[in-house]
């Protein structure tokens, strides 16, 4: 038999919690930034074009010049930026020194392993350097949110939000808390 829940009380369920969720999420979220990247390689980007009635812009994927790489290479190079562009990875807190060390290190890293696979990833060899740029400037930009612990500072009015949106919503009775059985009694 399967048991039917009940439905939150009212003034529990609070929809700006749900947004303040949401923010967080965008934030860590690195689809986006992974997807910009398979873009590029591949050849594509997204653009906002008439549907075929002409009556409001859809966004479609447009093809706008040759793939960077075949599918190994695509892969590949998605995969190295994967292990690196995630909500674990960006969380942390660097000096500007050590951001300043790990671009360093990811570039290298990066051509070694481009230039080594270079004919293996059909890569023509006058697009390295452009690839490599194109790369390194969205590595770059995600990567220095660890500078000084902002990103996760930036949690905190989002957290804050939160908190006070839930006092606000929720009935003073059953708000809880230490103390919150004196405020019942004298009622």
């Amino acid at each position: 038999m399967i048991e039917q829940q009940q439905p939150p009380q009212q003034g529990y369920y609070n929809f700006n919690e749900q947004q303040q969720f949401t923010a967080l999420q965008l934030r860590l979220d690195t689809r986006p930034l992974l997807q910009d990247i398979e873009n590029y390689l591949r050849g594509y980007r997204y653009s906002q074009v008439w549907d075929e009635k002409q009556q409001f812009f859809i966004v479609k994927q447009v093809k706008i010049g040759q793939p960077k790489a075949n599918e190994e290479g695509i892969q590949s190079v998605l995969g190295l930026f994967a292990s690196v562009i995630n909500s674990s990875f960006v969380q942390g807190n660097w000096k500007e020194a050590r951001f300043d060390n790990n671009l360093y290190r990811t570039r290298k890293y990066l051509i070694w392993n481009i230039m080594l696979n270079i004919y293996k990833w059909q890569i023509d060899n006058k697009e390295v350097s452009n690839i490599m740029d194109m790369l390194m400037s969205f590595y770059e930009g995600y990567a220095s949110r660890l500078i000084d612990n902002k990103e996760r500072e930036g949690y905190i009015p989002t957290m804050r939000t939160v908190e006070t949106l839930q006092s606000q919503t929720v009935p003073e009775e059953k708000r809880g808390g230490l103390f919150s059985f004196l405020s019942r009694g004298n009622k």
